[in-house]
């Protein structure tokens, strides 16, 4: 069997995407390369070929950001980026949805189209050299470092004007063996939260609170599962498996959509696993608030050790085992 189409594209893929006229072309040129990359791992044809096609991907993704910058895009209220097209502010503004992207893939993208074009060059340029994959959350820890580089914290108007975020978020003084994150991601918020963006949730910081060998399991959703994997990888932990909970009811809308949850699994350092079954779904009635079933965390208790610390916006501590501590708006 030949080689798809899609490798031969990486090696035209860099002028490809410099030459792209259109939205739609810049993201068929990123999904061509994330389909390239999932082969490339799958059928093992070599880690080079994996990084090359994740650097490619993520060259699409900044001139998508780039682009939007460029973009009159309608505001979200009222409503929010799916708001009928009749409510557009103006005749030029645009809609997300009208361009298939959602607000956290707009956020992403246009955050990495701010790292300056020497920084992110070195940083494509290192992943070659060391055999590392480059990675969405590695260009955001490094537009972190800048932001916080460029901050004057001896000015006077800086001190008075500026807001820290690091001041509202939560401090966990629990050395944590495992951490159940249950974060307000948005449209999944409850009634009076203030959801939380992906870039926000990258930003805690976990990476440097609990035990150097521990768990991670975040609560996310088909829709938002890209995201769940950067915030995974910011914190500092490696992704190793996920499980299914699937609701009940049926709703309306883009297939699968909202029938389901994805709690992922991952680790740092050298904590295993204890014994599970291995079914890898719960059949559930769909809870309310964005609230983890029980069943969930019995199996957590089983598989994984204490002290247990659930992060969560609404739920309360399931156990005298578990600290409870709620997120905070970093906005």
């Amino acid at each position: 069997m030949g080689e798809p189409k899609e490798l031969v594209l990486l090696s035209k893929a860099q002028r490809a995407i410099a030459q792209a006229g259109s939205v739609d072309e810049v993201k068929e040129l990123r999904d061509k390369a994330a389909a390239v990359r999932a082969y490339a791992q799958k059928a093992r044809l070599g880690k080079h070929l994996v990084i090359e096609a994740a650097a490619v991907r993520i060259r699409a993704e900044r001139r998508l950001g780039q682009m939007l910058g460029e973009i009159e895009l309608a505001d979200s209220a009222p409503g929010n980026q799916y708001t009928d097209p009749a409510q557009h502010p103006s005749s030029a503004a645009v809609l997300l949805d009208d361009l298939g992207i959602t607000k956290n893939e707009s956020s992403r993208s246009q955050r990495i189209a701010q790292l300056p074009d020497d920084s992110f060059e070195q940083y494509l340029a290192g992943c070659v050299e060391t055999g590392r994959e480059p990675t969405f959350a590695g260009l955001l820890r490094l537009l972190r470092a800048a932001d916080a580089s460029s901050t004057e914290p001896n000015s006077d108007r800086a001190g008075a004007d500026h807001h820290d975020a690091r001041s509202s978020r939560p401090t966990i003084d629990v050395d944590f063996s495992t951490l159940l994150a249950v974060p307000p991601w948005p449209g999944f918020q409850s009634p009076g939260q203030a959801p939380i963006t992906t870039d926000a949730l990258c930003d805690l910081p976990m990476a440097r609170q609990g035990h150097e060998h521990a768990h991670l399991y975040l609560w996310t959703s088909s829709r938002l599962l890209v995201d769940g994997l950067d915030v995974m990888e910011a914190w500092g932990f490696t992704y190793h498996a996920s499980f299914v909970v699937v609701y009940e009811d049926e709703r309306q809308g883009t297939p699968w959509g909202d029938t389901h949850r994805l709690l992922l699994a991952g680790a740092r350092g050298g904590r295993r696993y204890g014994q599970c079954h291995s079914r890898s779904w719960l059949h559930h009635p769909r809870p309310g608030d964005n609230f983890v079933p029980p069943e969930i965390i019995e199996m957590i208790e089983a598989i994984s050790p204490g002290p247990y610390v659930l992060l969560s916006a609404a739920q309360e501590s399931p156990g005298e085992e578990w600290t409870c501590f709620p997120f905070e708006s970093a906005a």
